[in-house]
């Protein structure tokens, strides 16, 4: 015959671990609050050149220069005449008897030659008749 229920016991001692459960897929949580600024970092290499920038504006003129000496100029002319009726041979320089003006003695009359001993741009004009 069943009796009245008595007091309950003492709690038992733990039982034992159970096995590993599977993985769960990993999930992100809301993104944080941003921290404080840092401090600067280290000074980094030196960069390429940049472009070429635009010109400025025109500086002042410069003083002014020496005097020069303008008499003296290098020349180079002559002027020729051809009073002999006869005609020069073929393949051959003209050759002029009558110098009109010979400055600095570059052309020589003895081989019909003019030999330019001045740098420069030459202008020859020539009259025939």
């Amino acid at each position: 015959i069943p009796g009245i229920p008595g007091l309950p016991g003492q709690p038992g001692s733990d039982g034992r671990d159970g096995e590993n459960g599977p993985k769960g897929e990993q999930e992100r949580g809301d993104k944080g609050v941003p921290g404080l600024r840092g401090q600067p970092g280290k000074v980094g290499p030196i960069g390429l050149p940049g472009p070429v920038g635009i010109p400025g504006i025109r500086g002042l003129p410069g003083p002014k220069g020496e005097a020069g000496d303008y008499k003296v100029t290098f020349k180079s002319a002559f002027s020729a005449a051809r009073s002999i009726s006869s005609y020069p041979r073929r393949e051959q320089p003209i050759r002029f008897d009558r110098i009109i003006t010979n400055e600095n003695g570059h052309y020589e009359n003895r081989y019909g030659r003019f030999t330019c001993r001045v740098p420069g741009t030459y202008y020859f004009t020539y009259h025939v008749t």
